[in-house]
């Protein structure tokens, strides 16, 4: 039986081989879990913020991007909802302590896996 409630995630990834491995890792946990997702996927933060739709409980964002960083995108979106999980994704554990001014939620260094 599937749990009535489906989670909202946002993906905002620019680079689109990420973006395809991470919505797949999602959706097998789904899967497992039984919980429903759908899942938005943006490759810029800019693109995100234009659709002015905070209403997620997970964000996955790739700090380096063209544009806005993830950090950058971060700050927004915590303007508009305190209560989202963060999750930044990137190639570089630079940006981890900075991470928690925005109170994110985890911190994961590329390459990942699917555990």
């Amino acid at each position: 039986m599937r749990n009535v409630y489906t989670m909202r995630i946002a993906i905002i990834e620019d680079n689109e081989n990420e973006q395809i491995f991470l919505k797949h890792c999602l959706e097998r946990f789904s899967q497992e879990q039984k919980q429903d997702f759908s899942i938005t996927i943006c490759s810029s933060g800019s693109l995100f913020l234009r659709k002015k739709d905070f209403d997620f409980d997970i964000i996955f964002l790739d700090i380096y991007m063209d544009g806005l960083t993830g950090m950058e995108t971060a700050q927004y979106i915590r303007k508009h909802n305190n209560s989202v999980l963060l999750i930044f994704t990137t190639t570089s554990a630079e940006f981890a302590v900075k991470s928690f001014r925005v109170r994110a939620f985890d911190y994961l260094v590329k390459p990942y896996t699917y555990v």
